[in-house]
């Protein structure tokens, strides 16, 4: 029977748990030494083996030893150690390096020591070469052939990789119990005997607890004393495999909410170049995907320009999604609002969600015509309706007090004001609300009806230069004429030519007469606007609420002489 291996441990005080385990095996027999009191010597001999903790100062105590000549074996006991560590401690003359705190297999790596060092081969090729494997960063395994081969060999990383404490519990095992699937293990083994090498193939292998850990296996099939031999290296990439996973997860996630979104979402480069749309962007825009994608975000905002986007996209700041209003053409032409909001990507790219806001401003512009009758309203209720009861009332005093009844015809003149700004008011009202039910209506037709029914005098002529249709509510546009005409014939003068015509989106009414200052276009069409005093002025207000029942926009401009002219666009006309 061999004498027992006497073992110097070189470490703190606080190390007396690994000096108790250790010496409690039977064939190592442990002292200990802390780094300062180390090359006294092991009881006055030279032990056979030294132990160096690395927490103790390990890298300068070997040294130190190596430097004195020691000839014992020197092992290195780092159970935090890395493989730069390694490399440091053989530089630093250990003959092993142990990355674990199991005493039984420090115990083993100290008796192989021990054994060369006997042997006399301590140096030789075979140890250094197993020492390496023994110690590098990446699991080392030796299998037979097959899908039921066994496992021959493994170092101490691929225990670690696997659970393990130790290698020594792999040896003898069933190759195909580290695979999760086991039909990964026979690929893998048809893939080497068929191709004699695998490269970097992912697998996934199981932990003596029973999870699972990712790796990439490379190997070849060896011959060594006439038997066949699969040997490889396991490189541990669960953490990028997770992250990877992580990243498909969150782009799947991202995928879902770009193509899913209820609003239009557009990716595109620093040159405007749309690179990216989904389902919904081509649905509003009726457009196929293929065709949005590679088109430019003018051609689709027809309200920025090339220079424009450049300069947003200059000035994007990276942290922020700033709004902007935009108008989206449809492949058939047709135009719709949008806000869109901005972002910078990470890539240089820019993602736009673009939302339609058609819905809201109608409310919006419902609302503010609401709100501009409603001020109508105060304003008649606050000062025409008072100024008229208090002529009214003025005059039946006059005539009460001294008995001149002449007076009570200005009476009856403000009463009658009063309904006639009341009914106004109806119609003010009532012509407001949208128009549900339209048709095609004949200019021709429906302008000389109203031209009648306006009653103009003699001298003011009535011109129709279109045989076309246009469509609307039949009875507010006959308001809408005769309400014109009207305006006409009671500001443009005596002899006038009144002209009603068809324009590309719309129509017009004109006259020949002195026309409309540019100061006061904007407000002829608001209520109580009159340069009459026998006028209320809501006959011009009027029209607009008609206009804007039929989502028309009204422009008051000059005709081509010089008289005044409206202007109707937004209208369905068929030039006939």
């Amino acid at each position: 029977m061999s004498p027992p291996i006497r073992t110097l441990l070189v470490a703190d005080s606080g190390q007396t748990s690994l000096t108790d385990r250790l010496d409690a095996i039977d064939d190592i027999d442990v002292a200990t030494a802390t780094p300062a009191s180390v090359l006294e010597g092991f009881d006055g001999r030279s032990p056979d083996c030294l132990v160096v903790a690395h927490d103790a100062g390990g890298l300068d105590t070997l040294a130190r030893l190596d430097e004195a000549g020691v000839d014992a074996p020197l092992v290195l006991f780092a159970p935090a150690g890395d493989d730069d560590l390694f490399r440091r401690a053989i530089t630093a003359g250990a003959t092993e390096y142990v990355r674990t705190d199991d005493p039984d297999l420090l115990a083993r790596r100290i008796r192989s020591a021990v054994e060369c060092v006997r042997a006399g081969d301590a140096d030789t090729n075979e140890t250094r070469y197993e020492r390496l494997v023994e110690n590098l960063p990446v699991g080392v395994f030796r299998t037979t052939p097959g899908p039921d081969g066994t496992v021959v060999k493994a170092n101490q990383t691929l225990a670690e990789i696997r659970g393990f404490s130790s290698a020594d519990e792999l040896v003898n095992s069933a190759a195909a119990e580290a695979y999760v699937d086991p039909d990964e293990r026979e690929a893998f083994s048809r893939k080497l005997v068929e191709e004699g090498a695998v490269s970097a193939e992912e697998l996934a292998l199981s932990t003596r607890d029973g999870e699972t850990v990712w790796v990439s296996e490379t190997a070849i099939r060896t011959e060594a004393g006439g038997d066949v031999y699969f040997d490889g290296i396991v490189q541990d990439i669960t953490e990028r495999k997770e992250y990877e996973q992580e990243l498909a997860a969150t782009k799947t996630r991202f995928e879902t909410l770009f193509e899913e979104s209820p609003d239009m979402v557009f990716v595109h480069d620093d040159d405007g170049i749309i690179t990216a749309v989904n389902r919904r962007a081509c649905e509003k825009l009726g457009y196929d995907r293929d065709q949005l994608e590679g088109m430019a975000v003018w051609d689709v905002d027809v309200s920025v320009d090339e220079a424009e986007l450049r300069r947003t996209c200059e000035q994007l700041p990276d942290d922020e999604t700033p709004m902007f209003d935009g108008v989206y053409e449809r492949a058939d032409g047709s135009q719709f609002p949008v806000e869109i909001h901005l972002t910078c990507l990470d890539d240089g790219e820019f993602l736009a969600i673009a939302r339609d806001v058609t819905t809201r401003r109608e409310r919006e512009r419902k609302l503010t015509r609401h709100n501009e009758r409603l001020e109508a309203f105060v304003d008649v209720l606050s000062h025409d309706i008072p100024n008229h009861l208090e002529v009214a009332q003025t005059r039946l005093d006059i005539a009460r007090t001294r008995e001149e009844f002449d007076h009570l015809d200005y009476v009856e003149t403000a009463h009658r004001r009063i309904e006639s700004v009341v009914d106004d008011m109806k119609q003010l009202v009532e012509h407001g609300r949208d128009v549900e039910e339209t048709q095609w209506i004949l200019v021709s037709d429906v302008a000389t009806a109203c031209w009648e029914n306006s009653q103009c005098s003699e001298g003011v002529d009535l011109d129709i230069g279109t045989d076309g249709y246009l469509r609307a509510n039949e009875s507010r546009l006959k308001q809408l004429l005769e309400n014109l005409f009207w305006n006409a014939c009671d500001h443009a003068g005596p002899d006038v030519t009144v002209t009603v015509g068809l324009l590309e989106d719309g129509f017009f009414v004109a006259d020949d007469g002195p026309g409309i200052p540019p100061a006061d276009r904007e407000d002829v069409l608001s209520v109580g606007f009159t340069t009459d005093d026998d006028h209320s002025g809501f006959g011009l207000a009027i029209v607009r609420e008609i206009a804007r029942a039929h989502d028309w926009d009204i422009e008051v401009t000059d005709s081509e002489d010089d008289g005044a002219r409206f202007e109707f666009h937004g209208v369905d006309v068929d030039p006939a």
